[in-house]
């Protein structure tokens, strides 16, 4: 099957046990959201475990999933750009969107 992310699939010799869910570690998840995730135990040859791990492969392997390094730094940007204009927006009492323009 090829290389299987360790940190997100567990796998001993021919059993999986997949993890599957939405959980986020914000504020909002740890107080007011509901959050699922869903634990999948398989043999190797398991319909829907071959099923997951292809699908993740398909997706991990994606001519348009960025390297971590590359989407990290495009985050990490955009995020700091966001976290300044809410600061901005904090300290004017009238907000003009103008300011505000990611583009």
């Amino acid at each position: 099957m090829g290389f299987i992310r360790k940190d997100i699939f567990s796998k001993k010799e021919e059993i999986y046990r997949i993890i599957i869910g939405s959980s986020n570690m914000t504020s909002a998840a740890l107080t007011v959201n509901k959050e699922w995730n869903t634990k999948l135990i398989s043999t190797e040859s398991g319909e829907i475990a071959e099923e997951i791990v292809d699908e993740f492969q398909n997706l991990w392997n994606s001519e348009y999933a960025l390297p971590y390094d590359d989407f990290y730094e495009v985050y990490k940007e955009r995020y700091n750009i966001v976290k300044h204009q809410r600061e901005i927006a904090k300290s004017e009492e009238i907000l003009s969107l103008e300011k505000y323009s990611i583009c």
